[in-house]
């Protein structure tokens, strides 16, 4: 947050959301309870257009948003995205 805390909050998801309404896609990672809560939440807020864009992931958020990055410049089918995102779960060493 602002204050410099850890964490997230409905409100920014909504406003990175926003932020991004140029886009096709959009990947919220969470990884753990309260980022889960958050991103939910922030789904409820935001219109049925938007919200159709937006899919939740469960990927550590490092890693996962790297090979997001780097398979949506290789590809734009969000299935082979999110195939190689799933990936980083059980890829640790």
């Amino acid at each position: 947050d602002d204050d410099g805390s850890l964490g997230t909050s409905a409100e920014r998801i909504v406003n990175g959301i926003n932020e991004l309404s140029e886009c096709d896609h959009i990947l919220i990672f969470t990884e753990i309870g309260s980022t889960i809560m958050s991103a939910e939440l922030a789904l409820e807020l935001i219109s049925d257009e938007d919200r159709d864009r937006c899919v939740m992931v469960d990927a550590p958020i490092v890693e996962g948003a790297f090979v997001a990055g780097v398979q949506s410049m290789v590809s734009d089918d969000l299935e082979e995205v999110l195939s190689e995102v799933k990936l980083t779960r059980n890829n640790k060493f």
